[in-house]
């Protein structure tokens, strides 16, 4: 099986931008916010942090998809998911403008 697309499913413990400098040119990667983590009990501030960061380790270069885990959970903030995807949008666009 080809893989096109690494899901980095715990974004906690993985430490993002290694896998960008080893595996970036090979495979797309898909960060996951975390669902368990910053869109439930993170502020709005927390967020954008969070999304940005995600941006500079993985964005550059292209083959990046930033997204939830695999849902939004009835418990995530909306203030939360509002500021991940209007941060997304500004911010991480291709081409990347800064």
């Amino acid at each position: 099986m080809k893989l096109d697309c690494f899901n980095l499913i715990e974004p906690e413990l993985i430490v993002f931008k290694t896998g960008k400098e080893h595996y970036g040119d090979k495979l797309a990667l898909w960060r996951n916010m975390g669902c368990a983590t910053t869109l439930i009990s993170g502020t709005v501030e927390d967020t954008r942090k969070k999304v940005m960061k995600c941006i500079e380790d993985a964005a550059p270069g292209g083959g990046y998809i930033l997204a939830s885990s695999n849902s939004i959970y009835p418990s995530c903030k909306y203030e939360n998911v509002l500021a991940m995807v209007e941060t997304k949008e500004k911010y991480g666009r291709y081409p990347l403008t800064g």
